[in-house]
């Protein structure tokens, strides 16, 4: 039998030379979100061994967005236009790269791995973070709840992360909605408590993810390679389950 790991896959309009992709990884090593040298040279490393696919790791949507003030980001213009050299780069070997869009919530407002403490301050460039409810991740800072309008805006940010990813030359987009991040944090009954439309059911949990999916697809067009990266369980009784995945 033929292995298929090293053929062609063509999805919507945009065909990969296999299906050998690179995972996302964190770097912890923007400053103020935009990318420099070391991003360059970590995934462009990968280009030249002729992946199908490189994701770029978890990039936020706004400040408050990013898992660590080392984050990357794309919620303005200087930001995008850092990433297309890095773009040009990976396109130069015939690889497709793509934007991975996230939300830590509140997971957030982290410093970087190497620091002798875990969470920022505000001197440090830390900020309020936010989730479905106001319960804490382990014994990080209260969340603050998220109003409706908030999350209304919030899908508009990742539609126009998705279009300076477009601009930038990226092939692909995907929404980073697991590992306990914020569109997680909506999706599980664990840290959900919301009595609104978009709390309680199944249907109410993942209407946040389900709207800004649909509004991302509305505004890059059909032929987008649009992803979403889900966690299949809490691995936690009475949580997110692999039914709901399904």
């Amino acid at each position: 039998m033929t292995s298929a790991l090293f053929t062609p896959i063509k999805i919507r309009s945009t065909e990969f030379g296999n299906r050998v992709w690179v995972s996302p990884m964190c770097q912890y090593s923007a400053i103020d979100g935009v990318v420099g040298e070391w991003h360059k040279v970590h995934l462009g490393s990968f280009a030249t061994g002729g992946v199908g696919l490189i994701m770029v790791e978890a990039t936020g949507v706004e400040p408050g967005a990013r898992i660590s003030i080392g984050c990357t980001g794309i919620w303005n213009d200087k930001q995008a236009d850092a990433f297309k050299p890095i773009v040009d780069l990976v396109h130069s070997q015939g690889v497709k790269i793509g934007m991975q869009l996230a939300h830590a919530g509140r997971k957030g407002s982290t410093m970087v791995p190497w620091d002798d403490h875990e969470i920022a301050s505000a001197d440090e460039g830390g900020w309020q973070t936010v989730s479905a409810s106001p319960i804490s991740f382990k014994d990080f800072p209260l969340p603050r709840e998220l109003t409706i309008s908030e999350i209304n805006d919030l899908t508009t940010k990742f539609v126009e992360a998705s279009l300076r990813s477009v601009e930038a030359g990226f092939d692909v987009i995907e929404i980073h909605a697991a590992h306990g991040y914020l569109f997680h944090q909506f999706m599980s009954p664990i840290t959900n408590k919301r009595s609104d439309q978009y709390g309680g059911s199944f249907e109410n949990r993942i209407r946040f993810l389900v709207e800004t999916a649909k509004a991302i697809r509305e505004h890059v067009g059909d032929e987008m390679p649009l992803f979403t990266r889900i966690s299949a369980t809490d691995w936690v009784e009475g949580g997110w389950d692999v039914e709901e995945s399904i």
